[in-house]
């Protein structure tokens, strides 16, 4: 990539990060409003504040980079207000591409870098690990909520409404955990990337480790892809309509 190209996709990724930002925030407040329902139990509560607050590290590198920016799924930052907005018409693999690239050009040493990613994993793993906990939790309880959900002849106006309530609920937290689950992929996809960048530097060691996160980090993936089959299976099965 010369070094014209590089300073026009940067130019193409500010004008898309205006745009991200701008839908971004309609985005935050929605999900601050749907968040404060007194409906919620603490674990439902913490799912939603964590979606707001968890921008898993690699994604946000990515956000550094130029066009990858633009990583599927409309991710809200956390601590560091980094916002990752989708932009149509991009693939995964080129975002990926572009992180590296990125990477490279903030880390012209591949220790240094090899380095980076490794700390990036580890951070990325951490969020979801605590993700993973809080979404096994809210599967537990929205199971047995299901469960116990009868649409009977003899149930009243107010019964029945009380249910589909509950049925709505199970349901936001299914599309809550189907979007973690996104960034989540995307944050792999993301690290697998850079790991074929490390392992092309040489660095076997440093390669090793970040392979191990990454394994890691595919492991807890499918943790919450189970739980996600669970929930599924639940309002598929559930008695209210």
């Amino acid at each position: 990539m010369n070094v014209s190209n590089l300073k026009s996709k940067r130019k193409l990724a500010g004008k898309f990060a205006v745009v991200t930002i701008t839908a971004g925030s309609i985005f935050l407040s929605g999900c601050a409003n749907m968040g404060q329902d007194a409906n919620l139990s603490p674990d439902q509560q913490r799912l939603r504040d964590q979606k707001q607050e968890y921008n898993l590290t690699v994604a946000e590198g990515a956000a550094a980079g130029a066009v990858a920016g633009a990583l599927l799924g409309g991710l809200l930052g956390g601590g560091r207000g980094a916002l990752i907005g989708s932009v149509a018409g991009l693939g995964a693999g080129a975002m990926a591409g572009d992180y590296v690239a990125n990477m490279k050009e903030k880390y012209a040493n591949a220790e240094d870098r090899a380095q980076a990613e490794i700390a990036a994993v580890a951070e990325s793993n951490a969020k979801i690990a605590a993700e993973l906990t809080t979404i096994e939790k809210v599967v537990a309880q929205d199971k047995i909520v299901l469960a116990g959900l009868q649409q009977t002849a003899q149930a009243s106006a107010e019964q029945l409404a009380a249910a589909k309530s509950k049925l709505a609920l199970a349901r936001q937290d299914r599309a809550l955990i189907a979007s973690e689950l996104s960034k989540m992929n995307t944050a792999r996809d993301t690290a697998t990337s850079a790991l074929a960048d490390v392992q092309k530097s040489g660095s076997g060691p440093k390669a090793a480790q970040l392979k191990n996160s990454i394994d890691d980090m595919a492991a807890k993936i499918k943790k919450v892809e189970a739980q996600l089959a669970e929930l599924d299976n639940a309002i598929a099965v559930s008695k209210v309509s």
